[in-house]
């Protein structure tokens, strides 16, 4: 065989590579938002109620818990899917493709700060020093 050919399908099977992994970071980062807002936050936090809904967080705690992990997790999912998304990009334009980096970097690390706003109920209540 031509080795040239060979290469020119690597060549063009590690595009479709990049974009099914990030496809599957994609999956992670709206089955885990989904999963927080609707299964834990939707079923523990009573609008207007600010004594149920810390009721309900410290009688599910665990459950609150696994929400924040499932957030963290999908926040650090969010920064090699920028990257892999870059490599895919940067072909068509770079300096666009770095500009989605660094609004994607800046945006995960606002996320990130929000998070601690999730944890804050678990010390407030007493829950977070276990």
């Amino acid at each position: 065989m031509n080795t040239r050919v060979i290469t020119d399908r690597g060549m063009q099977a590690r595009p479709q590579l990049y974009a099914r992994i990030a496809g599957g970071l994609y999956l992670i980062v709206i089955v885990g938002g989904i999963f927080a807002e609707v299964f834990v936050r939707g079923r523990l936090v009573v609008h207007g109620d600010a004594a149920t809904t810390a009721h309900n967080i410290q009688t599910h705690e665990l459950l609150y818990r696994v929400g924040f992990v499932a957030e963290v997790f999908y926040c650090v999912c969010n920064v090699p899917l920028a990257l892999i998304l870059y490599n895919l990009f940067k072909m068509v334009n770079k300096n666009l493709a770095l500009m989605m980096v660094f609004s994607a970097f800046v945006t995960d690390a606002i996320e990130g700060v929000s998070l601690l706003a999730h944890f804050a109920p678990l010390l407030l209540l007493g829950a977070g020093t276990t």
